[in-house]
């Protein structure tokens, strides 16, 4: 969370979270749960153990190969990133299983979320990211 601060001017705080990764022979459950019970916000999804790359037209595609990142700067002013990673394959999406307080962490805007459900979901193994020193829009 320091270095999200001090580098990003993200207004990120921390907690402790609890992982909990299951791989069968074809396919992989992972779950995470933050270290406060009685909150109890958790994420679970499943998916099959097989990956494939999405192709470039597809939203599976667009939404996780992002490669600029916006945030409004402390001073009021838009602040850019760029993010680099290899490109990220997905599972095929069981399961997924949530509970969150959008309200709690992002405002009362948010807080409609708490009763929806995903329109999509996207399990990726992931990889090292790279998230570079942000500049100021233009």
């Amino acid at each position: 969370a320091a270095v999200a601060w001090l580098k990003f001017g993200e207004p990120f705080g921390t907690a402790p979270i609890r992982v909990r990764v299951e791989e069968q022979e074809s396919s992989v459950r992972a779950s995470y749960q933050l270290e406060r019970p009685e909150l109890g916000w958790h994420l679970t999804m499943a998916g099959s153990r097989a990956t494939h790359v999405p192709p470039p037209d597809s939203p599976a595609h667009y939404l996780k190969e992002r490669v600029l990142a916006c945030r409004v700067r402390r001073d009021g002013g838009l602040g850019v990133f760029r993010v680099e990673h290899p490109p990220w394959a997905v599972r095929e999406v069981t399961a997924v299983d949530y509970r969150v307080d959008f309200g709690f962490l992002y405002g009362a805007d948010w807080r409609f979320l708490n009763d929806a459900r995903p329109v999509s979901a996207i399990f990726c193994p992931g990889s090292d990211v790279t998230v570079y020193q942000p500049v100021r829009a233009p």
